[in-house]
């Protein structure tokens, strides 16, 4: 793979995708805003907890690198002022833009971040339908959205997308 990567990156290019590669990871927070939570909020409840964030390019996102399971322990998940989303999924929401008073649907949709990230979007005025195969992690985003507010807008679907395909 390395052999690989320096014959089409170079070497200096191709070192820098190793160093990358073999750093520590970052998780992305999204702030709920359909809670009435800023990213300033966010912020300064993560400068409380003493965790370092940095902010993202998406005014919803933060990244942190450490200091998950404080923010774990101080119930930001679970109270719904955040959720744990990669940025490269809000990007996809930023593309699709949601607008109020839209129906969506979201196929393989499990489990549910980009689906609560566009319900969001929505403002209360609208519809996501969230299809998904998998049963178990169906239930974990409609549980999710009802952290979030947003069960009165996400619709469940257990179902599978290939036989509807023709």
């Amino acid at each position: 793979m390395v052999r690989r990567w320096i014959r089409f990156l170079g070497k200096e290019e191709a070192l820098k995708l190793m160093n990358w590669n073999n750093s520590d990871p970052y998780f992305s927070l999204r702030v709920n805003t359909t809670n009435g939570y800023t990213r300033d909020d966010l912020v300064n409840r993560l400068e409380d907890l003493q965790v370092h964030y940095e902010k993202s390019i998406m005014d919803e996102f933060v990244r942190i690198r450490e200091g998950m399971q404080a923010v774990l322990q101080a119930g930001l998940l679970k109270e719904g002022m955040c959720a744990v989303q990669d940025e490269s999924a809000g990007f996809v929401v930023s593309v699709v833009d949601p607008q109020p008073g839209e129906t969506i649907m979201d196929c393989c949709a499990a489990p549910g971040g980009k689906t609560l990230f566009m319900a969001s979007r929505l403002a209360g005025q609208g519809k996501v339908s969230a299809l998904d195969i998998n049963k178990g992690r169906l239930r974990i985003l409609m549980e999710a959205a009802k952290c979030h507010n947003l069960d009165d807008i996400i619709t469940d679907i257990h179902g599978d997308l290939r036989l509807y395909a023709t």
